[in-house]
């Protein structure tokens, strides 16, 4: 019964503390308000354009991803989409790179407009990423958004960075498909030499030994097991070319390479054959379904190196913002005015009990006294 009555005195005491002081709490809110509002007016106005960007559609069996058909083939295909995020990814590693924003930064003289001192590339580049915006959105769309004071010249950037992402992907997509066609030359090179000596072999085992007639359920099995080996004759070369192009550390290299380990733990399933005659015939059915994967996927990687059409699909191109994006006047100033309120009545609560020590503890408010002193001139020896 005690405790409620002093818990309402208490609530009672603080709300006519805080009535007693209202005209302090109230005068000191809006004094904030107005001077933090008057602050934001004088701030500088930052506008901000976006462009969105699609993921590119599927280049089919030619490309390199496209080759990861292949694993599709024995059960071990990705998710839908994942070539698209991965292009995505991609995307942003480019527009996040040095080259293209120093280009930016020395095109739009972004060292003045950011007033840099002695041309500092660093602080240039630290200032230009703090404005810029790179996300993915919820439908999978890469949204690209710079601000600026001038909103003609936020556009511009925002427009200019869609062009060197076009440029430097087209000439990131050559160097990988003159990659891959430089690894399918010498894999069919290598090819059609196994293919001459497996040739001769078969002609020297029929002249010695007759003519080799195998029933249709053996001759399917060993082109089944030649069809498995050539997979992974082109999973290897993935693996390769992933390796090359991208290094041991990307996700799309390990995840070739746990590909490639599928693939062989089929083939330790496979039972060896110990007839000559089959063997002669499952490699040379092994070495010719390899040069019909090879050719088409060659000719592909040659187109692929010539290529010069548009490879970032723009959905829609940055324009001029007609209204400011910051600074939030609205938001600042309600955000001081209740940090205001806070600070008003914690000064209020804290000189009403210092106020009460005084009078009841004239030692503990000498104590006091002391501590706002050192504060006060915290340099100076008592």
């Amino acid at each position: 019964m005690d405790d409620n009555k002093n818990s309402k005195d208490g609530m009672l005491f603080y709300i006519h503390l805080l009535l007693k002081w209202r005209w302090f709490i109230v005068i000191n809110f809006l004094v904030v308000v107005l001077v933090t509002y008057g602050i934001t007016l004088l701030l500088p106005k930052w506008y901000y354009s976006e462009s969105v960007v699609l993921p590119p559609r599927d280049k089919g069996a030619g490309s390199l991803m496209g080759m990861g058909n292949i694993a599709r083939m024995v059960g071990l295909g990705g998710p839908a989409g994942l070539l698209g995020h991965q292009e995505l990814f991609s995307y942003m590693s480019i527009l996040k790179s040095r080259v293209v924003q120093e280009q930016i930064i020395n095109e739009f003289n972004l060292h003045e407009v950011y007033k840099i001192d002695d041309d500092l590339m660093e602080d240039a580049l630290k200032e230009f990423r703090s404005n810029l915006k790179i996300n993915i959105d919820e439908e999978g769309a890469l949204v690209i958004g710079i601000y600026d004071k001038d909103p003609v010249r936020a556009a511009d950037m925002t427009n200019r960075l869609v062009e060197l992402l076009h440029d430097q992907h087209v000439e990131l997509g050559v160097y990988e498909a003159q990659s891959r066609r430089i690894f399918l030359e010498r894999r069919l090179d290598q090819n059609k030499v196994e293919l001459t000596e497996l040739e001769e072999r078969l002609h020297e085992f029929q002249s010695n030994h007759g003519l080799i007639v195998l029933p249709d359920e053996t001759e399917k099995g060993i082109a089944a097991v030649a069809e498995i080996y050539a997979m992974q004759a082109m999973k290897e070369m993935e693996v390769e070319v992933l390796r090359e192009t991208m290094g041991a550390d990307n996700p799309m290299f390990r995840r070739s390479q746990i590909e490639l380990g599928a693939i062989n733990r089929r083939l330790q399933n496979v039972p060896d054959q110990m007839i000559e005659s089959i063997r002669l015939l499952r490699d040379f059915f092994i070495q010719q379904k390899i040069f019909e994967l090879l050719m088409p996927l060659l000719e592909e990687a040659r187109l692929e190196e010539l290529r010069d059409t548009p490879t970032v699909l723009v959905l829609d191109y940055a324009v001029p913002a007609e209204e400011k994006s910051r600074p939030k006047r609205l938001l600042i100033t309600i955000a001081m005015g209740i940090v205001s309120l806070m600070v008003s009545i914690g000064y209020v609560v804290s000189s009403d009990r210092v106020e009460s020590i005084k009078a009841s503890d004239p030692e503990k408010y000498k104590t006091i006294e002391e501590i706002g002193r050192i504060i006060r001139k915290p340099f100076i020896r008592t």
